[in-house]
Parts: C-alpha cells; structure tokens; sequence
C-alpha cells in the first residue's frame, strides 16, 4: 500500500507558459511542478502520485495525460532518472501512477485525493503546485482536513521553482482572519472571499476591480502620514 499520496495539481492547457510552469528546467536546477513531484515521490518507498486533469483537454487528451507524456518524453532531464530507458522510466511512472481526469477545480482535486487517501489508508498527503499557487492548494488540503475528510492523514506541501507566466509568488497575496491585538479587528477576508465569485465574468471582474482601485486609493490619500 502506499505510503504518501503525492498531489500533482492541475493546471488548465491554454494558460500562457505552461510547459515552462509544469516541466521547468532541470537540468538547470529550475523544477516545475512535475519534476518537482517525481522528486518528492523519491523520498519515500512507495509512493503514489496524483496527476490532475486541471479541467481541461486537447483533442480529448486531458491535462493530467499531457503532463504524464510531457515527463514521459523529459525525464532524462533529471539526473535521478537519466539511466533509465524510455520504457522502463514509463513502466515505472505508470506503477506510481493514479491519473485524475474529472476534477476540474483545485478543490475538487483535493476531495478525489481525500478520498484515495480513505480508500487506500494513506497517512500522508503531499500537495505540489506552482509558487503563486501552492497557497492556495495547502489551504484546500486544510480545509478538507477540518471537513473530516482527511482523517489522521498529516497535510504537507511543497513548492515548484515555476510560477503563473509573467508574475512569482510576490504577488500572491494571503488574507488573514483578524487576530493581532495591536491592528484594527475588521474583516477583510469576508470581502476578499466574495471576489471569487467574479472570476468568470470578465466584464463584471474588470468593473469591478476598476472601482476598488478607486476606493482603496480614496480611503489611502486619508491615512495618517
């Protein structure tokens, strides 16, 4: 049985730079999130690794087959594996293998790992994403945790040297619950949990982010100096 379950999440196919976001450079010392999975899956005897679909497809190939050829076809980029052959390097990522190709959302990647982890007693679980994305996948894996459906499983994470195509993880922002003593008790996160629901209207996105500009710069130029 499988000690860990590795998460290889998903990323959509038309995203800009997503060769360079899944695979990287190696042989550089530069890991996407694949290589960066492959060698996660190194560290322990047996391990299992999740490859997610990312909700996407081309000519009826889902994102999680595209990024299995892709290590497939680059896997002598990485030292660890450069003495296999092409057949035996494939024998050996298909026994490893669990491919996903229905969950289409980070969090519906993280429920279908839950359940392999229930299914399979799998006591670990390792989440692996880009930098401006990793976040974001270790918050699921939490949140599924404290849902109940991670029982006795130990959540970890770990980041890919790659990032969204044009920004690092700088520009990923995390927003806190209130809980300082010495900064002011309001909820912010209640606000920046309901932009979610614009990420698919790009006529109501733009508006909408064109005004709060406004606004934060209104409510700026009154700060004490």
């Amino acid at each position: 049985m499988p000690d860990v379950l590795i998460v290889l999440h998903g990323c959509h196919l038309d995203a800009q730079g997503w060769e360079q976001m899944i695979w990287g450079e190696p042989a550089d010392g530069l890991y996407g999130r694949a290589p960066r999975a492959l060698m996660e899956s190194q560290k322990y005897q047996d391990p299992l690794i999740f490859w997610g679909s990312g909700g996407s497809s081309l000519n009826g190939i889902t994102e999680a087959d595209y990024t299995f050829e892709l290590a497939c076809g680059r896997y002598q980029e990485m030292k660890v594996f450069s003495e296999h052959d092409a057949e035996s390097f494939r024998q050996y990522l298909t026994s490893v293998t669990h491919m996903n190709r229905t969950a289409t959302t980070t969090t519906e990647e993280i429920v279908a790992a839950a359940e392999i982890c229930r299914q399979q007693a799998i006591s670990k679980l390792v989440v692996v994403s880009s930098s401006t994305h990793i976040a974001r996948c270790l918050q699921e894996a939490l949140i599924a945790k404290a849902d109940g459906l991670l029982p006795g499983v130990e959540v970890y994470a770990t980041s890919a040297d790659t990032a969204y195509a044009g920004y690092s993880v700088h520009d990923t922002v995390v927003v806190e619950p209130p809980h300082r003593g010495d900064m002011p008790q309001v909820a912010f996160h209640e606000n920046a949990k309901k932009l979610f629901q614009f990420l698919y209207s790009e006529e109501h996105a733009h508006g909408l982010n064109q005004e709060w500009a406004a606004l934060i710069e209104k409510w700026r130029v009154q700060l004490p100096k």
